[in-house]
């Protein structure tokens, strides 16, 4: 995963999200628009920012054909399951789990989270469709990227989630690496295997982000 300075945003986006976040707020309801246009045209300059790499894999890409990908998704989030979270049976990870569920956070082998499918929960939450045109929520990233993170966005357990029209941060706790956080370095996440030509995750953060995108991060 590579570091993301985007720069100012460009007239064009600003543009963009004048005329269609308006129009979503006004004909969609708090539940947003099913299916959010406009963002695209952001695509050329975080492609050129990017030194044409995705965000997440760093994997050479071309700008055609491939996403403007938001960080928090514009769609219904898929959201770690904690309900479903047993203690391992090995007793010294459960050790280890039971001091991680009490500070918020997943167990450490990640595999055994479950993703339950948004759209068939009795009370889905809305998906961050306000922010489908804000460029500080826009990367270019790889279609392969892309849909491997999906909807999938966890947050930490027990951390509120952003309100209707709220304004990243707030008081959201997000479990996934944002590649453009100016106080956070992936590169302090991540170290690199030499003889692998790999990024190993190195922290809690790292791999929670590597699993999302399972085929972890790789050197573009």
């Amino acid at each position: 995963m590579i570091r993301i300075v985007r720069g100012s945003e460009p007239q064009q986006v600003i543009d963009a999200r004048e005329e269609h976040l308006s129009h979503a707020m006004l004909e969609s309801g708090e539940d947003g628009p099913e299916e959010a246009e406009g963002y695209e045209i952001a695509r050329p300059d975080l492609y050129t920012r990017q030194f044409a790499k995705c965000a997440y894999c760093e994997s050479w890409a071309q700008v055609e054909s491939q996403p403007a990908e938001h960080f928090r998704p514009k769609r219904r989030p898929s959201r770690i399951d904690w309900s479903a979270l047993k203690e391992s049976r090995q007793s010294s990870l459960a050790k280890m789990d039971e001091a991680r569920f009490a500070r918020g956070l997943p167990p450490q082998e990640f595999e055994r989270v479950r993703w339950p499918d948004p759209n068939r929960q009795a009370h889905p939450e809305r998906g961050y469709w306000w922010l489908a045109w804000t460029w500080e929520n826009l990367v270019f990233g790889c279609v392969s990227c892309n849909g491997r993170k999906g909807t999938r966005f966890p947050l930490t357990r027990g951390s509120a989630a952003l309100g209707l029209h709220e304004v990243p941060p707030g008081a959201e706790q997000p479990l996934l690496l944002d590649p453009t956080d100016p106080s956070t370095d992936p590169m302090d996440r991540y170290r690199v295997s030499v003889g692998w030509q790999a990024l190993e995750a190195i922290s809690n953060q790292g791999r929670r982000t590597r699993s999302v995108d399972d085929r972890g991060p790789g050197l573009g």
